[in-house]
């Protein structure tokens, strides 16, 4: 089997949750503070996209975006212990969108439909923590203005989707590196971890389909795969090609390791709302990660949300920092 280059699905997320072209002047400029509180010694934490009720211990902020993508606000809040950070993360979405796929056409041919409902954070680098308090995301990747042109330095993003990442338990972790050979790409993870590509050596169609392909015309779609669950595409499978509208997975889906998936983060999409739970290690002693917690440094990120339905487009805020209560 081939790995799937993760930098593809963060290339696509760092246009989605940095640019769409607007220029930086253009970008939300209200700073906002998300005050962490201690985690409440009674909690019985679990990261799996449920508001239990001591998270109404931590204060929440709702956090206004801007953009034709996604929701016009989102609601986050956090708390931490002496290990790790937690957030909770709302947003309003009629529809949940569960990524990209190939469909079978009426042509015979196989097309890819793309689309995803996603989230994001970027952590500003303490380099820029003055610059990044202005002007946000909009530091890297609006207006061709890419921060990383002229630092040696880096930032950290956290990408959360509906289809890539939510069933795997933990988000794709990744830095914008600045400097000469700086770019956006994943954070380092294990050998044989990831997820994969879901195409055939022409990029014309799927490589891989269910184990189990459901002869029933009414179960036609299969938009997620997981990899102890598929087989290759043979010429055995036409039989089911030939129900126009058959949809299966662009990605196979594998758990990650290393510091890619150092964020666990679960979602769940209840009456008309994502709610997203995250957890991570305030200092995961990775060089790709930013550290987090430590009161004498400020830290300032950003938040990208988008609807799968509007494609690559996407709601954005403004600088937010992050306070550690005392």
């Amino acid at each position: 089997m081939r790995k799937a280059a993760c930098s593809l699905l963060l290339f696509a997320a760092c246009g989605s949750a940095c640019g769409d072209g607007a220029p930086a002047g253009n970008a939300p400029a209200a700073a906002a503070t998300l005050e962490v509180k201690p985690l409440l010694e009674s909690a019985r934490v679990y990261v799996d996209g449920k508001a239990e009720p001591w998270w109404r211990h931590a204060p929440e902020l709702v956090v206004p975006l801007q953009g034709p993508g996604g929701p016009s606000e989102v609601r986050v809040r956090a708390t931490a212990d002496r290990r790790r950070l937690y957030l909770l993360v709302q947003w309003t979405d009629s529809q949940p969108s569960y990524g990209d796929y190939w469909k079978w056409g009426a042509g015979r041919v196989w097309s890819m439909h793309k689309g995803q409902d996603g989230f994001a954070i970027l952590w500003g680098p303490g380099a820029q923590v003055d610059t990044f308090r202005e002007q946000g995301c909009a530091l890297y990747c609006h207006d061709d203005k890419h921060g990383y042109e002229a630092k040696s330095s880096f930032a950290d993003i956290w990408f959360w989707s509906a289809q890539r990442s939510n069933f795997l338990g933990h988000l794709i972790d990744s830095e914008l590196r600045f400097g000469k050979n700086g770019g956006l790409r994943p954070d380092r993870t294990k050998p044989d971890t990831g997820n994969i590509a879901n195409e055939n050596f022409e990029f014309r169609g799927p490589l891989y389909v269910p184990m189990r392909v459901d002869p029933d015309p009414a179960k036609l779609s299969h938009r997620v795969l997981f990899l102890n669950n598929v087989q290759r595409f043979t010429l055995q499978h036409q039989q089911h090609l030939n129900r126009q509208g058959f949809e299966v997975a662009a990605y196979v889906l594998r758990p990650g390791g290393g510091s890619l998936a150092d964020v666990q983060a679960v979602g769940r999409h209840e009456d008309g709302t994502w709610l997203v739970e995250m957890a991570r290690d305030l200092n995961t002693e990775h060089t790709d990660d930013i550290p987090l917690g430590d009161p004498l440094v400020q830290q300032w990120f950003s938040i990208a949300v988008w609807d799968g339905t509007h494609g690559a487009e996407h709601a954005r805020s403004g600088p937010i920092e992050l306070r550690f209560a005392r």
